[in-house]
């Protein structure tokens, strides 16, 4: 496989990774839920802005690099040689690249860490609400 076939199949799993990690939601995690005890809520509200950060930070690496290093690895037309700093762009490129992978792999990471700390304060609130119904007071 080509250096350019690999790359492009690279940045498009970064891509998709991305995408996952983000989720179906709008703004593409889930919201802070309501209802949640307010030290919670302030947890969840950090952790899912650092989350959102991190995904808009890595979106904008992964552009960047694709318009830098979109083209390395093209055959060149007949006759064309390579510029003298090709073989240099080509290594930061793959060395950008395996960078790139891993913070994807991370931020997929604390996508996945922040959708379980909604999860689990919502299963905590449920319980905490079924063994402390709210009263209700009749008139009578």
């Amino acid at each position: 496989m080509n250096v350019r076939f690999r790359d492009a199949l690279l940045l498009i799993a970064a891509l998709l990774i991305l995408e996952a990690a983000a989720g179906s939601q709008p703004n593409g995690l889930p919201p802070v839920p309501q209802g949640l005890p307010a030290q919670a809520s302030s947890a969840l509200t950090k952790q899912r802005a650092t989350v959102v950060a991190e995904g808009d930070r890595l979106q904008s690496i992964v552009e960047k690099h694709h318009a830098t290093c979109a083209h390395v690895g093209l055959p060149l037309p007949s006759g064309q040689t390579p510029p003298p700093d090709y073989e240099a762009l080509k290594e930061r490129c793959e060395s950008e690249q395996a960078s790139i992978d891993k913070q994807v792999k991370q931020y997929a990471a604390d996508a996945a860490a922040y959708r379980n700390a909604v999860d689990s304060a919502l299963a905590t609130t449920a319980v905490a609400n079924k063994a402390y119904p709210a009263r209700v007071v009749l008139k009578g």
